[in-house]
């Protein structure tokens, strides 16, 4: 990272202040505090001194916006970049469209390469966990888009309507980027993925239907 003097710090809360996590995504509050320094890295010190300081608390339906725009963001990363792989492609997707316990044989991914996803997704405040176990690999998703957004949408006439809207626009935006990468799928992967391609387009249609509901208010 070159030129780099701005430094942005997310913190999860609930205001109870119990604990950083909630159960309820209509608890889940977050910090985001960005430090900006005097100067930009790199630089011939290792540290500098903090010229200014901004600090933003995000209500939950703002921080389900922007876990969507990360969700997003990653996949649209993933199509842009020179080589797309399905090592990093297809979990990404899996984890998008099929909600459930992704199984990832080793002729795609290697350990190294699971924990890359985790990684990744992770950034998008997935509940995630790894097993390892007879050659095979298991990624844990317990969370989705649905989920995350289902309460606000349920609920709309309790949160501000220019909230509700830029929250379905990021969920149009995450369609979008579903869409493209499961073309750019399409593209790279072999034979013995039909299958599995098969499953995504038709996790990415449920999901498209249930999630314009949401939007257009047929919940």
């Amino acid at each position: 990272m070159w030129h780099k003097a701005r430094f942005i710090f997310r913190t999860p809360f609930t205001k109870e202040g119990r604990r950083a996590q909630a159960d309820d995504v209509t608890q889940q509050c977050m910090r985001v505090t960005t430090l900006t320094v005097d100067r930009a890295f790199p630089y011939m010190k290792t540290r500098l001194p903090v010229c200014k300081k901004e600090e933003v608390e995000l209500t939950p339906i703002e921080n389900a916006i922007l876990g969507i725009k990360q969700r997003a963001a990653v996949i649209e990363s993933e199509c842009d970049s020179e080589f797309v792989s399905v090592k990093t492609l297809q979990p990404l997707l899996q984890g998008s469209l099929l909600v459930s316990t992704l199984r990832v044989h080793p002729c795609l991914i290697d350990v190294v390469q699971c924990h890359l996803v985790l990684t990744h997704l992770r950034s998008l405040s997935l509940s995630l966990s790894l097993s390892l176990s007879r050659g095979s690999h298991e990624i844990v998703v317990n969370e989705g888009p649905v989920k995350m957004c289902r309460p606000f949408f349920e609920q709309r006439v309790q949160y501000p309507p220019e909230n509700v809207t830029a929250l379905g626009e990021a969920l149009r935006a995450f369609l979008r980027a579903c869409k493209r990468a499961l073309g750019k799928h399409e593209m790279i992967m072999g034979p013995e993925y039909l299958e599995l391609q098969e499953q995504l387009l038709q996790g990415y249609q449920d999901l498209e239907i249930t999630l314009n509901n949401f939007i257009e208010g047929r919940v």
